[in-house]
């Protein structure tokens, strides 16, 4: 995150003003941008894991080989992680009466036989892709695990740009249930709002343990790593960022009313968000020298 080009592109004149465009901040405050996050469907399809082909996949030979693998298992029996499943938080929260009323409710009942779910499962383009070759072998390479934990190996950089990747992420099935009416309306519930919001909620994500992981050294490692360097910078990640496509949806209509809805203003605008962006550890680190080096061609 520290290269000399990462900090040009982020410096440069066109970044601050497309940043601070009106177009931007229509977009975020858009009345559709607040009906979708909101809307049955999504209930839907994100309880819709219990199709048959679903508890095929979990329960295949190469599945059990990668869960019982050396490497998962330290992890999971690793004294980090046995400390976090076994916290009281963390049992208050999965036996709490409304995590079990959002489970067994009918709207996630039916979000995970929904037709959409399913078609969108086993549609040809979805079949393909999933027991194709080559899925197959990044799945279980080595170069996968690696991946996993460093994200930069060169199979996962063509992988990501492949032709087929591209095909099914715009392809006419994933862009409707998108745009669904029922993912609108579920983002909204007073679920989803109480969950969110709930005394455990705040409590884990400030946990020690928390805070330990995000400050290890692997951490550190990684982000400043020259693989990830690398593909920040890489000429296929300009492509895209640049496509046709992207900048389409960027400047579309309902992505400009989106910036400005009155929930957004009151967010940016809160006391708490003023006083992270104030604090002295902020300053410090925009400040600091790495920050102020100058773009020089």
């Amino acid at each position: 995150m520290h290269s000399m080009n990462y900090k040009r592109s982020i410096h440069s004149m066109n970044y601050k003003r497309s940043m601070h465009s009106m177009i931007y901040k229509r977009s975020i405050h858009s009345m559709n941008y607040k009906r979708s996050m909101h809307s049955m469907n999504y209930k839907r399809s994100m309880h819709s894991m219990h199709s048959m082909n679903y508890k095929r996949s979990m329960h295949s030979m190469n599945y059990k080989r990668s869960m019982h693998s050396m490497n998962y298992k330290r992890s999971i029996h690793s004294m980090n992680y046995k400390r976090s499943m076994h916290s009281m938080n963390y049992k208050r929260s999965i036996h709490s009466m409304n995590y079990k009323r959002s489970m067994h409710s009918m709207n996630y009942q039916r979000s995970m036989h929904s037709m959409n779910y399913k078609r969108s499962i086993h549609s040809m383009n979805y079949k393909r892709s999933i027991h194709s070759i080559n899925y197959k072998k990044s799945m279980h390479s080595m170069n996968y695990k690696r991946s996993m934990h460093s994200m930069h190996s060169m199979n996962y950089k063509r992988s990501m740009h492949s032709m087929n990747y591209k095909r099914s992420m715009h392809s006419m099935h994933y862009k409707r249930s998108m745009h669904s009416m029922n993912y609108k309306r579920s983002m909204h519930s007073m679920h989803y709002k109480r969950s969110i919001h709930s005394m455990n909620y705040k409590r884990s994500m400030h946990s020690m343990n928390y805070k330990r992981s995000m400050h290890s050294m692997h951490y550190k490692r990684s982000i400043h790593s020259m693989n990830y360097k690398r593909s920040m910078h890489s000429m296929n990640y300009k492509r895209s960022m640049h496509s046709m496509n992207y900048q389409r949806s960027i400047h579309s209509m309902n992505y400009k009313r989106s910036m400005h809805s009155i929930n957004y203003k009151r967010s940016i605008h809160s006391m708490n968000y003023k006083r992270s962006i104030h604090s002295m550890n902020y300053k410090r680190s925009i400040h600091s020298m790495n920050y102020k080096r100058p773009y020089t061609p």
